[in-house]
């Protein structure tokens, strides 16, 4: 789904497109960005004991051992802000904190026939132009939902 042209000029967040900008001709700044968090799933029971919350940053913070004003403090707060950011709209989203989380939710988008893609970035490279290029189509009308992995001390997939 493609939502809006951009979020923040910030790390921890992913680059948005949406529709209008696919036009034959319309130059972009663009940064695909490698997330060095290698985190992984927590089980869903443990990540449900563990609060996921602005007004529990303290709690958060002191269960992860992670000094308030440090930067692992400051990666953890702009993630769990960017989760309770309202959506785009006409987009809906969803921080997944479990595996089991991110599945209920694209199922419940999707149904359960669905098909898993995942990309990574081999190498970082500075803010590059791209242009979109003449013969730009739609393909298809599949419904789709992404999911961006985040820094945070566990894995955590912004979904939409």
């Amino acid at each position: 789904m493609l939502a809006q042209t951009k979020l923040h000029d910030n790390a921890i967040t992913t680059l948005f497109l949406s529709e209008k900008d696919l036009k034959a001709g319309h130059r972009m700044n663009l940064l695909f960005a490698q997330i060095s968090n290698k985190a992984s799933f927590l089980p869903c029971e443990v990540v449900e004991s563990i609060p996921f919350s602005s007004s529990k940053i303290a709690e958060i913070l002191n269960k992860f051992a992670a000094k308030p004003g440090s930067i692992k403090a400051e990666v953890m707060n702009n993630t769990i802000k960017l989760c309770e950011e309202s959506g785009v709209k006409g987009a809906q989203k969803y921080c997944a904190t479990s595996l089991e989380s991110m599945v209920d939710f694209i199922t419940s988008k999707l149904g359960r026939h669905v098909e898993a893609f995942s990309t990574e970035v081999v190498k970082v490279t500075k803010k590059q132009e791209y242009t979109i290029m003449h013969g730009v189509k739609k393909v298809g009308q599949r419904k789709v939902v992404v999911c961006h992995k985040l820094n945070y001390v566990y894995a955590v997939f912004y979904c939409h």
